[in-house]
């Protein structure tokens, strides 16, 4: 169990190890450290994240390459505060960059396979970005960068540290939350992160989005943190933090008012209910299955505020461009535009466009035809099928193991995400629940 590797860790940090640097003991300082320099960087010197980022920097060139990508995880949810102020890049690109680098001079080595395909999507993208003037380095580089943080997990990192990746994963999604929690006291925060609002029932609400910006995408990350728990929880690794972690990613949840967030969470919590029964835990299967029915009962007789809101936003609708916010209406807007210039879905439109009518797609599958076009996406898709091939292999695949996946898809279908920051961390943590071994191992007693 994660939570007794902690605690043996902790009861014997004098005897492990004795003639060697603890990294573990040692990292987790250096991230506590990081945090509290970016929560006093946004409330009183914005030099304080400089020093964050010197001292991540430094760390990274003595850390294991596992423990490495697990910072990348927990900074990732704090990457819009990870900057010298409003407005500039974030470091959490240049940590990005750095980890790569490092990561690189440790192997040196690429496959051939991934170096062809690679090669020959830079030469596409450039191609069509030269043919439309479309160019942007900053994401080109991040779309080169993204395949190589992927590439370089697969193939470096042991599937003995899934576990803690998952566990730094959710902890860094708690850590900025908490962060947007006391963004009311911090003067001028609103110029890090933009708050959404939501006029339902004749009230106005303001939506929680942590650090993210945008109430619906934050729930991917939320989404994502739960089902780990819960595989984790399957494995028998954790307890107490699954417990304490899965109230607060809830109760972040139904702040975000998001109706892909309700719709997603009821997903989970059928997935919880599916591994209490697994586990043979009827007990636990009740009473959460009893909460969840009194919870929503409550939420229609409006008991709970919060759970009547979003009830209302889930049942207030006309039609399917209404239930989907107006989406239904701007995908058939795309779908039109793919109709009209046929040349431009078959090769797209390169990295820096105007928009059709000015609106995103809201979707990511309708945006990579439109950036990349037929043939990019197809490149595109097989340079990603090469990164994620390697022979880390599983002997019996549970239908669990799809749930990142599952969650992936279904949400990505109505979120813009083929420029966002967290697109490959989404795809890693997928790829680590399918390939998760979920057979629960028995608990020893003392052991």
């Amino acid at each position: 169990m994660v939570e007794r590797d902690f605690m043996y860790l902790y009861k014997n940090r004098n005897n492990i190890y004795p003639n060697k640097i603890n990294y573990h003991q040692i990292n987790i300082l250096f991230l506590i450290i990081t945090f509290l320099l970016l929560f006093l960087g946004i409330r009183f010197f914005s030099v304080c994240a400089v020093f964050a980022f010197v001292l991540n920097i430094i760390v990274f060139f003595f850390l294991p390459t596992e423990l490495i990508f697990c910072d990348l995880f927990f900074l990732l949810s704090l990457a819009s505060i990870y900057k010298y102020g409003p407005g500039t890049v974030s470091f959490f690109t240049v940590l990005e960059l750095t980890a790569i680098v490092v990561i690189l001079f440790r192997e040196k080595r690429l496959d051939a396979k991934f170096t062809i395909i690679l090669c020959i999507y830079m030469c596409y993208v450039l191609i069509v970005c030269f043919i439309n003037s479309t160019f942007d380095l900053l994401n080109f580089v991040k779309q080169i960068m993204n395949f190589f943080i992927l590439y370089l997990f697969v193939r470096t990192v042991n599937k003995s540290i899934f576990n803690k990746v998952i566990i730094f994963y959710v902890f860094g999604v708690i850590a900025s939350s908490i962060v947007g929690l006391f963004s009311k006291y911090i003067p001028n925060f609103y110029e890090y992160i933009r708050y959404v609002g939501a006029y339902i029932d004749g009230e106005t609400y303001t939506r929680f989005t942590g650090l993210f910006g945008d109430p619906n995408y934050y729930s991917v990350n939320l989404i994502l943190g739960l089902a780990g728990l819960i595989l984790l929880y399957y494995k028998k690794e954790i307890n107490i933090i699954f417990w304490i972690c899965f109230i607060c990613l809830s109760l972040f949840g139904f702040l975000t008012y998001s109706k892909s967030f309700i719709l997603m969470y009821c997903g989970v919590c059928c997935m919880f209910i599916y591994v209490c029964l697994k586990m043979k835990k009827i007990f636990i299967t009740s009473a959460f299955f009893l909460a969840f029915i009194g919870i929503f009962i409550l939420g229609i007789l409006g008991k709970i505020p919060i759970v009547n809101a979003i009830i209302e936003r889930l049942t207030n609708f006309s039609d399917f461009d209404s239930l989907t916010t107006g989406r239904f209406h701007l995908w058939q807007t795309y779908i039109q535009y793919f109709i009209d210039n046929v040349t431009s879905f078959v090769f797209g439109r390169g990295l820096v466009v105007e928009r059709v009518g000015d609106l995103g797609a809201h979707n990511t599958y309708i945006d990579y035809l439109y950036y990349l076009g037929l043939i990019g996406t197809v490149v595109n898709l097989s340079c990603l099928y090469i990164c994620l091939s390697n022979n880390i292999g599983k002997k019996h695949v549970n239908l669990l193991n799809f749930s990142g996946v599952a969650i992936i898809f279904v949400m990505y279908f109505f979120l813009s995400m083929f420029f966002a920051f967290d697109l490959v961390f989404h795809i890693i943590i997928a790829w680590i629940y399918f390939k998760l071994d979920l057979k629960p191992k028995k608990l020893k007693i003392g052991g």
